[in-house]
């Protein structure tokens, strides 16, 4: 009788330790706590005006990834967002003046992408089911959301990674009208349960002019591909490489333009100095072996490589490379191509932040962001809640570029992980759109910057004008 007494007191000590770890962890991850009392704008410069489009946390628990984009080609941008801990997957579009909220109207494609929690091993099954239905926190949910034609019919198609889910990665087959969310059509591209699948993109791997798709698993130390084998349901599927220490980031593009796509991973070992590997193959690309390995930029011990975005930075027609990290680097690495792109390339530190600075950068893009001809950075930091942006001195490729922060907010900033640059109000030059998860929030950030730079420009033509001797 006592030792089970004991026994009943031993478990329910470990429960009520384990109930306050997880009271915690909501706490710092801003698990289902709503922004509450915030008007719009909730920012506003000279350059930057900041509106909260989301905070509602039934669906946007975890708002993780937010891309701005036009599939239905009318000319205007819609927002396409996902939200990991509510595992939703929307689509907002506006009708009217952009700045006015109620012209916006969200759309729910799917409020279960990842299927529910994985059945497979038995033991995660298990301690899924606790964690979620005993103990009311969650397993993982839609990670990240790639578009890409995958059905051939010139509409553009969402492709969304179900991190720790029954299914890893879904697509969603688009219809005529984006707006009629029953009429997506839902596809399982890849299933393999409790596997993390952090991140997506698509390319053409197999060059037979399909969009196949390329994942990454972060913690599983793994990265594969998927072959689109649309119209059947069943795809094959391959891990090209299962001892990639903590396989970040993942895309597909033709750095040596023979017309195939390569594979770029980022391999996030910050302990031992972070690499960044282009893999082709020869022979079978559904077989392992038939793959190479080549590291083209390491790093020193204590920095790793997370985050990367291709782009033509130099603009010789060759594909380059933008990296950030979580010790708060941003390098560009150029492609040497024609020369040998096997080889490391060449690569320039864009910030002098040194390993102590606290900046976290989970996400990055490039664009013209001051209208001056030239690409400029944009990246969330996610330890100090803002969004930052590098201005390119537009002197060829250098390093010590100068950096703005656009917004800072431990309230709706919170764990700021997302910014994507695309033009959201059609005037012709690039906003921001950002996530913050442990706000539970989707914003847009519109560029002032050309408005006012025009505004200021009439003051000066004016002048001229009424006072001639108005100096240059």
């Amino acid at each position: 009788m006592i030792i089970f007494v004991f026994c009943i007191i031993f478990v329910g000590y470990n429960l009520q330790r384990t109930l306050n770890n997880f009271e915690s962890l909501k706490e710092k991850y801003g698990y289902k706590v709503p922004i509450a009392n915030l008007t719009n704008p909730v920012y506003e410069s000279d350059e930057w005006t900041g509106m909260l489009l989301d905070a509602d946390i039934t669906y946007n628990d975890g708002s993780h990834n937010v891309v701005p984009f036009d599939p239905d080609k009318d000319g205007k941008v819609e927002i396409i967002s996902n939200s990991f801990r509510s595992d939703a997957l929307m689509i907002y579009t506006y009708d009217g003046d952009i700045y006015e909220l109620t012209n916006w109207t969200r759309y729910i494609i799917d409020a279960s992408v990842g299927g529910g929690i994985a059945r497979r091993p038995i033991i995660e099954f298990f301690k899924s089911l606790v964690k979620e239905k005993l103990l009311g926190w969650y397993t993982g949910g839609a990670h990240y959301t790639a578009i890409a034609d995958m059905n051939g019919d010139g509409r553009d198609d969402l492709i969304v990674a179900g991190d720790l889910k029954k299914y890893d990665i879904v697509w969603y087959e688009a219809p005529e009208d984006i707006t009629n969310v029953s009429a997506w059509k839902k596809h399982v591209a890849y299933k393999n349960d409790s596997h993390r699948t952090y991140h997506i993109e698509t390319g053409d791997i197999d060059g037979d002019g399909g969009q196949d798709i390329v994942f990454a698993t972060k913690t599983d130390n793994s990265f594969g591909w998927v072959k689109n084998m649309y119209p059947e349901e069943n795809w094959d599927s391959i891990i090209i490489d299962a001892e990639c220490v903590r396989a970040f980031y993942i895309r597909a593009a033709d750095l040596d333009r023979n017309g195939k796509d390569e594979i770029i991973v980022s391999e996030d070992d910050s302990q031992n100095g972070g690499k960044l590997h282009l893999y082709t193959y020869s022979g079978n690309p559904l077989a392992q072996e038939s793959w190479n390995d080549r590291i083209i930029a390491s790093f020193p011990s204590g920095h790793g490589v997370s985050v990367f975005e291709t782009w033509d930075f130099d603009d010789d027609g060759d594909i380059d490379i933008v990296t950030g990290n979580h010790q708060g680097d941003v390098y560009i690495l150029i492609n040497p191509y024609p020369e040998n792109i096997y080889r490391e390339w060449d690569k320039y530190k864009v910030n002098n932040y040194d390993i102590n600075s606290g900046h976290d950068f989970r996400e990055i893009d490039v664009g013209d962001i001051d209208n001056d001809g030239d690409y400029d950075i944009v990246v969330p930091d996610e330890a100090n809640n803002m969004v930052i942006w590098f201005e390119n001195p537009g002197n060829g490729i250098s390093e010590n570029w100068e950096f703005h922060v656009i917004d800072k907010s431990d309230q709706y900033l919170r764990w700021c992980h997302c910014a994507e640059l695309g033009d959201i109000d059609s005037d012709g030059d690039l906003d921001i759109l950002v996530s913050a998860p442990g706000s539970n929030s989707t914003l847009i950030y519109i560029n002032e910057m050309k408005k006012n730079l025009y505004f200021f420009d009439r003051i000066y033509k004016i002048n001229k004008i009424l006072y001639p001797i108005y100096p240059d």
